[in-house]
């Protein structure tokens, strides 16, 4: 498919404006990514793990925090301020969270005790979602969900400030399912947008049914992409050049709206491993994106790094401190009802500006 650099009017569904801070960037930010397996009728109790998710997220993000925290006490001269997570910025990427037209019996299926759930009954009530598609009004929003999910652990609770990808935003007139990507964080980004993939998988491929692509957040000088790519080989090299025009296409409108240097994190799980995919490796050398996760196996069977954060700037960082997780296995640590949370690892990486204290 070519791809017209001039006009990309047909790549967003909608940019929205939101308010503009008026506080000052903070000295640290922190970026997690996480596919959590949230999938329609592969994925076992959609209609409540969305509070374990954000139970587990949260815990781990405090870990990271403190580990981070520590390891600035510890350097030399004057140490950098500890990371407030009420005060800075705090973005949490996550895929695999699935919106979709609610069904008669969803909040009902919701409310049940989760270890009386039977598969066919779920699969029943999402089946009975389908054939209402068009009689419904409303949608299961899961990133809502993620987002006011219950904290049992009340020290580790952190407070997101806005959502990105709630209220089915990525959710086609015609689709079944969203896009399952979203961003929480504790700041409101100055705009938002999504780009649905023109490539997608040919046939009776079951992500003809997902709106995927990828969806996006702009702060002063910080701007988040969160994306996950096609599991078919074929197609992921075309999805990748339209990542590449809408990057650009977004590092250049940005450049010129920063008043302070431009930062770029690009989050996903892109289904490829820049160790084995060769040409994957090539793709964000030439965009000059940094990797800055570990680079470490990410899926369930721990053989290939497939989920990632990389990072772009307008202006070489020349002091900085930054801590970055391992790969975080939920299905070592947390289960639900005897089902993994996913069968994806949790990432996290702090980074603060030295210069800005």
């Amino acid at each position: 498919m070519a791809v017209d650099r001039e006009d990309l009017s047909w790549m967003f569904q909608f940019v929205e404006p939101a308010k503009v801070s008026e506080a000052d960037m903070p000295s640290h930010i922190a970026v997690t990514t996480w596919n959590t397996w949230g999938v329609p009728w592969a994925s076992p109790l959609v209609f409540h793990r969305a509070s374990k998710w954000r139970d587990f997220h949260d815990k781990e993000l405090q870990k990271l925090i403190g580990d981070h925290n520590a390891k600035a006490l510890s350097t030399k001269g004057t140490p950098p301020k500890a990371v407030e997570p009420r005060k800075d910025l705090l973005v949490c990427c996550f895929q695999e969270v699935f919106s979709f037209p609610k069904g008669p019996l969803m909040d009902f299926t919701s409310r049940c005790d989760p270890s009386q759930i039977t598969p066919f009954w779920e699969k029943f009530v999402l089946t009975l979602g389908i054939l209402c598609r068009f009689l419904s009004c409303t949608v299961w929003d899961a990133p809502r969900k993620l987002s006011s999910g219950s904290i049992h652990r009340s020290g580790d609770r952190i407070e997101y400030g806005t959502v990105v990808g709630q209220g089915g935003m990525s959710l086609a007139w015609n689709g079944l399912v969203d896009s399952g990507l979203c961003i929480l964080s504790t700041w409101e980004p100055v705009e938002k947008g999504f780009m649905a993939y023109q490539n997608v998988p040919g046939g009776c491929h079951e992500e003809r049914v997902a709106n995927k692509g990828v969806i996006w957040a702009f702060w002063d000088g910080v701007l988040v992409l969160n994306t996950h790519l096609t599991t078919r080989r074929h197609v992921k090299p075309r999805q990748l050049e339209e990542l590449r025009v809408l990057f650009e296409h977004l590092r250049t409108r940005f450049l010129l709206k920063s008043s302070t240097q431009l930062s770029i994190y690009l989050h996903g799980d892109f289904n490829l491993d820049p160790n084995q995919e060769e040409f994957f490796g090539t793709w964000h050398q030439n965009l000059g994106l940094e990797l800055i996760t570990a680079g470490l196996p990410t899926n369930a069977k721990l053989t290939r790094a497939l989920d990632h954060i990389f990072l772009w700037r307008s202006n070489e960082q020349r002091s900085e401190l930054r801590t970055c997780s391992n790969p975080i296995k939920p299905w070592d640590t947390e289960a639900f009802c005897g089902v993994p949370l996913s069968d994806h690892c949790w990432q996290g990486v702090i980074l603060t500006n030295n210069e800005a204290e």
